[in-house]
């Protein structure tokens, strides 16, 4: 039996008057979509979502119009792995949800709404997906911008001490670390969010910001390497090594160049696909095309 998918369209306007001004239904096979007008929400969108969501393999994407009612219904699933909620409006930034939302409104007195349907539901798995992968690159992307500042300024000593060590105007990128895993915590946070457990038990968890997020599936078995968990001990490896360097460093100063090579070419001779990963800015730009599933990435 096929996976259940089903479309909730929330809009109290009918889409300017365009809409079906009663609430309709459309069901064939797996697919059912519901326009919803009345702003009784938790019996209209709420009350749906309660009444199928355990039925066994069901997925739901509520597509509402308006701030409010979407932050309202966001927030009830926010932790539920098959409801995705997203916001439309013919002046918001997405304009090609908007699009295929007035596609399908407006075919679902006619025999074409199904082909509408799945160019929404395309759109809206696509949407979430390129959602995951961003919420995991944020993980690390004040470490990335860190680095490409740091290689800007490499060849200036004294650029290089304040930048990475406290002084009187800023906080050094040093001083800055919460705790003694500040960036071995995005790692695990990574491995956590890719299903991987590491090789070796050992005291590393995902933060309470990774368990917000939703894991990737089936990761590119190239993000495994990434990470560095393709073989051996992952405490080995390329960027576990280059992160404890991070949280471990001493906060005195000293051999700042030494502590500058290293931290701007840190992965010599390190190769993902046959691509060189020497900065950690080529780490991190491997990182996305992985998670985006793009054809540099694969095997």
């Amino acid at each position: 039996m096929s996976a259940k998918r089903i479309i909730i369209v929330y809009d109290h306007n009918r889409l300017g008057g365009q809409g079906p001004q009663a609430e309709t239904i459309k069901s064939n096979n797996d697919k059912i979509v519901y326009w919803v007008i009345d702003n009784n929400i938790d019996n209209n969108i709420e009350g749906k979502v309660n009444n199928l969501k355990n039925q066994n393999d069901t997925e739901f994407c509520i597509v509402i119009h308006g701030d409010k009612v979407y932050g309202y219904v966001n927030n009830k699933f926010k932790n539920e792995q098959k409801i995705h909620v997203f916001k439309y409006s013919s002046e918001g930034f997405d304009k090609e949800l908007y699009k295929f939302v007035v596609s399908l409104v407006l075919k679902l007195n006619n025999t074409s709404w199904e082909e509408a349907f799945d160019n929404l539901w395309d759109h809206c798995v696509k949407t979430n997906e390129k959602k995951k992968v961003n919420e995991i690159l944020r993980l690390f992307l004040p470490l990335d911008i860190d680095m490409q500042a740091l290689e800007i300024i490499q060849k200036d000593e004294e650029k290089v001490r304040k930048y990475l060590h406290s002084n009187k105007d800023i906080e050094g990128m040093f001083q800055s670390r919460k705790g003694d895993n500040h960036y071995r915590q995005k790692l695990y946070d990574l491995w956590y969010l890719i299903g991987e457990k590491p090789p070796e038990d050992g005291n590393w968890k995902p933060s309470e910001e990774a368990k917000k997020l939703t894991p990737i599936d089936n990761p590119d078995p190239n993000l495994r390497k990434l990470a560095g968990l393709n073989n051996g001990s992952p405490k080995e490896s390329p960027i576990y090594k280059f992160l404890e360097f991070l949280d471990t460093s001493k906060n005195d100063g000293k051999d700042i160049k030494d502590v500058t090579d290293y931290l701007c070419n840190p992965f010599k001779n390190w190769k993902i696909n046959n691509k060189d990963i020497n900065t950690f800015h080529d780490w991190y730009c491997a990182l996305a095309s992985c998670l985006r599933g793009e054809e540099a990435c694969k095997e």
